[in-house]
């Protein structure tokens, strides 16, 4: 964040005006100029696979110290998207299978069908 005037009217506040439960803003003011930082507030409410993916949020600097009706802000939006992470194991539609073949079975003959394995991460 900038802030081109001098003295007094260059200090600001730097708010996050969105999604406040799970980010944060550092630093909270600056003068003249301040380079921001997001940061995880809150990890539990993160979760790629069971929650939101993306999120926008809404950034805006206030200059704090100017005359009441002389103060003015400047707002920038920032797009957060998750990244999944390998967290969880493939697993089997079951953890056991039965089949029969006869002895005379040619080589080559299938045994099993429908036996399937997932794995809820992407990618």
């Amino acid at each position: 964040v900038r802030d081109l005037d001098q003295g007094v009217n260059a200090s600001f506040s730097i708010v996050l005006l969105s999604h406040t439960d799970i980010f944060m803003v550092e630093p909270a003011s600056g003068q003249e100029l301040a380079v921001v930082s997001i940061r995880v507030k809150n990890i539990s409410t993160i979760d790629y696979d069971f929650g939101t993916k993306a999120y926008v949020l809404n950034l805006e600097a206030r200059e704090d110290k100017s005359p009441p009706g002389l103060r003015l802000t400047g707002s920038a939006m920032i797009a957060v998207v998750l990244v999944d992470i390998n967290d969880f194991s493939p697993q089997f539609n079951s953890s056991s299978y039965s089949f029969s073949v006869s002895e005379l079975a040619a080589e080559g003959t299938a045994l099993t069908f429908g036996i399937q394995a997932t794995d809820p991460d992407s990618g």
